[in-house]
């Protein structure tokens, strides 16, 4: 299947949509990398719910969930609700609600070749998510 990549704004936002002959896919790097729309033209059905009255905006790391506009499909990694990370000795680590990621601005790796590929680092913990969609 041959995937068209274009840049586009969503609601003001910098986003990626894949489309094929089948599906359209809407991404926002800047938003935790959030999947705002799954729309199958087949059924021309939208999968996820929109923001609806809700200001589709950025929020800070370490914000609870509740305060964003609860649309699309947020990435939790590496929790889902806040809790204390145990370190060694007596040292802990407070990882936030819905985790750290769906917050965070992710870097474009790739988008070309029919597809993009996302990332983003841990501020808590070491390690680097990836996402590629194609």
């Amino acid at each position: 299947m041959n995937t068209i990549i274009s840049q586009i704004h969503w609601q003001g936002i910098s986003a990626f949509m894949l489309e094929t002959e089948d599906v359209r896919v809407v991404m926002v790097p800047e938003m935790g990398a959030k999947l705002v729309s799954i729309f199958d033209k087949r059924s021309q059905r939208e999968w996820l719910v929109g923001s609806g009255q809700r200001l589709f905006k950025k929020v800070p790391y370490g914000a609870a969930f509740q305060e964003q506009d609860m649309s699309g499909w947020d990435e939790m990694f590496p929790t889902i609700s806040a809790c204390d990370y145990p370190g060694s000795g007596a040292r802990h680590l407070a990882l936030p609600d819905h985790g750290e990621v769906w917050t965070l601005a992710w870097r474009v790796e790739q988008a070309s070749a029919g597809k993009v590929s996302l990332s983003v680092d841990g501020p808590a913990l070491p390690y680097r998510l990836t996402r590629e969609a194609e």
